[in-house]
């Protein structure tokens, strides 16, 4: 619990309002997060919490057995150079996404209209963000930030290594060709977080110019 506490008070200074502007710019927002169990936004109290609706992680309570099966695929993962594999927890993310919107329409007591979906998928990680969820139909932001945000998630693409990292140099080498592969399946790209809010934006109104052409 206490490196959640350590992660909270380590926020980006624009992380919270720029949730709060995407949250009004789309009332109906269903906003939930993928973890490695690293950072839980749900276990950030003080926070980020409440501007999350639910979250997927690697350590979920789902019974050991289980646990150490999903935690050896991941293992499996720095060993290919395909996000491929990665598809599964990104297909649980949007049962539950999906899940949530439903609960949010039976609530506000809109039985009559039909759900607009799309998903929408923001993250640093060129191999795990943009690749793992594309495989299963996701628009994808890639966060490249600023050198002031003191980001490390790109150093992986250029097969190096921040100096807290556990994976071997195979590890890291297969990581950055996943990434490579990725690269085409980035939608849109952003440098300061404030950017977010019109990044989605835009690619939603893609999504509605598609549909005007259909």
């Amino acid at each position: 619990m206490e490196r959640h506490h350590a992660a909270e008070r380590h926020l980006y200074p624009d992380a919270i309002p720029t949730i709060k502007q995407i949250q009004a710019d789309h009332p109906n927002v269903i906003i939930g997060a993928v973890t490695d169990g690293s950072a839980n936004p749900m276990l950030m109290v003080f926070s980020l919490m409440p501007l999350f609706d639910f979250t997927v992680s690697w350590e979920d309570d789902m019974g050991e057995m289980a646990r150490m099966q999903q935690m050896e695929q991941f293992k499996e993962l720095s060993e290919v150079d395909k996000s491929d594999g990665l598809s599964w927890i990104y297909r649980l993310a949007v049962e539950k996404g999906k899940e949530m919107s439903m609960l949010n329409h039976e609530m506000k007591h809109e039985d009559d209209e039909e759900i607009e979906w799309c998903w929408i998928h923001v993250g640093d990680d060129l191999a795990y963000d943009v690749g793992g969820s594309a495989t299963i139909g996701a628009k994808t932001i890639l966060v490249e930030l600023a050198p002031e945000y003191g980001q490390t998630a790109k150093m992986r693409f250029q097969g190096e290594r921040p100096e807290w990292a556990t994976e071997t140099m195979e590890q890291t080498e297969n990581h950055r060709k996943m990434a490579m592969n990725a690269v085409e399946k980035v939608d849109a790209k952003i440098n300061h977080l404030r950017q977010l809010p019109e990044a989605i934006k835009e690619l939603l109104k893609g999504d509605d110019d598609d549909e005007d052409e259909d």
